[in-house]
């Protein structure tokens, strides 16, 4: 079981590998810096907020529904820790 945080840095670093995107080009194309997208995806940040969730997403070219229809993020998969 992974918690939400961690289920997000799975995902965003499984979209991140199938497009060829390091973090610089990531944080270019969302307009976050990439200072916080590194904090974000090593967990240092340990909750993004929705803006960043949403330009993380806009980033990646993939809509926020589709980033979340994935089985890392159902109830069963979570932890609350």
């Amino acid at each position: 079981m992974k918690t939400i945080n961690d289920a997000f840095i799975t995902k965003v670093s499984r979209l991140m590998k199938d497009r060829k995107l390091c973090k610089y080009r990531l944080s270019v194309k969302s307009a976050i810096p990439k200072s916080t997208v590194h904090n974000i995806l090593t967990g240092i940040t340990k909750s993004a907020n929705l803006e960043h969730i949403l330009n993380i997403c806009r980033g990646l070219d993939v809509q926020l529904a589709e980033f979340f229809d994935d089985e890392l993020f159902l109830f069963e998969n979570l932890s609350d820790d």
